[in-house]
Order: structure tokens, then C-alpha cells, then sequence
């Protein structure tokens, strides 16, 4: 996580829904150890949300608790942090207004993005809701630019 993230998502993005993968989160101490967090849930996927994170290294250590037929299955690691607003999404109309209880539609525009995936969080008024929005740009998978920061598969966590 950089120096100046505002917000950060670290987690396991199961490849189906029948299955239940589990996670433990290090974090960086502020005195050169690690601070471990676990996230367990029922649910197939499992996600930590930090707000005004520690810059820092930090691992994640994936756990597959179920399966239907207890063997493998597929899941996506995914880390993702914000330094603030990019400025480049506009929503119409804004603001949304619906009764309570009912549904209604919006249209989320980006300027400016190259072919990737991205993650948005999209705030909900000044109540404290907020809503994730995932957008794929292009097809396929796309190479990190250049001096982004690489997440690679470890074998065990720093002693610290």
C-alpha cells in the first residue's frame, strides 16, 4: 500500500459461488512487524476494506475451507488502493433520488481509462454508504504499467 492511500481492499475473488475461501490479512505494525487479521466468512469470496491504511507491505494468505466435492478451486487475489478522487467519473443523474425500498437506474461514465480492469468506489451521498463498482475496459488481461508494484505468490511470511 503506498505512502497517502486514503482507502484500501485487499482480498479473495472466488472463481464460483459454491465454494468458501477463507483469508488471513499481515499488515504492516508501524514498528517493523506484522498484525494479523483473519476473514472468515460463509460467504464464496472474502474481502478486507482499510480505511487510511498503513503504507507498507502487506500479505495475504489465501485459504480454501470448502468445496461441494472437497477439491480445488480457482480464486483471483486482488489488492487495490486509493490516494483520493481521479476525477474522471460523472453520474447521471446526481444526485440519484429513490424512495426508500425501491430500485432505480444510473449511468456511471469514465474519461480517460486504458484497456484493464478497475475498481470504483462509488460514495452514496454524505450518509456513509458506499457501493464497490468493478468495470473491465477491453478484453482480455492487460500488463501492469510500467513501475507499478508486482504482487507475487510467497511461500511463507517475513519472520518480524
Amino acid at each position: 500500500v503506498p505512502e497517502g492511500a486514503t482507502f484500501a481492499r485487499l482480498g479473495i475473488q472466488a472463481e464460483r459461488n459454491d465454494v468458501d475461501w477463507d483469508m488471513v490479512v499481515y499488515a504492516p505494525n508501524g514498528t517493523g512487524g506484522l498484525v494479523a487479521t483473519q476473514v472468515a466468512t460463509a460467504a464464496a469470496s472474502e474481502f478486507l476494506d482499510l480505511q487510511s491504511p498503513r503504507a507498507g507491505t502487506y500479505y495475504l494468505v489465501a485459504n480454501l475451507y470448502s468445496t461441494p466435492d472437497n477439491g480445488p478451486a480457482n480464486a483471483a487475489a486482488q489488492a487495490v488502493s486509493f490516494a483520493g478522487d481521479a476525477g474522471n467519473l460523472t453520474v447521471n443523474p446526481n444526485p440519484i433520488v429513490a424512495p426508500n425500498g425501491t430500485a432505480t437506474a444510473a449511468t456511471l461514465n469514465w474519461t480517460g481509462l486504458q484497456d484493464g480492469t478497475y475498481a470504483s468506489r462509488l460514495h452514496l451521498g454524505e450518509n456513509g454508504i458506499s457501493t464497490w463498482v468493478n468495470v473491465q475496459v477491453g478484453a482480455g488481461t492487460v500488463a501492469s504499467p510500467a513501475g507499478a508494484p508486482v504482487m507475487a505468490p510467497v511461500d511463507g511470511i517475513p519472520a518480524g
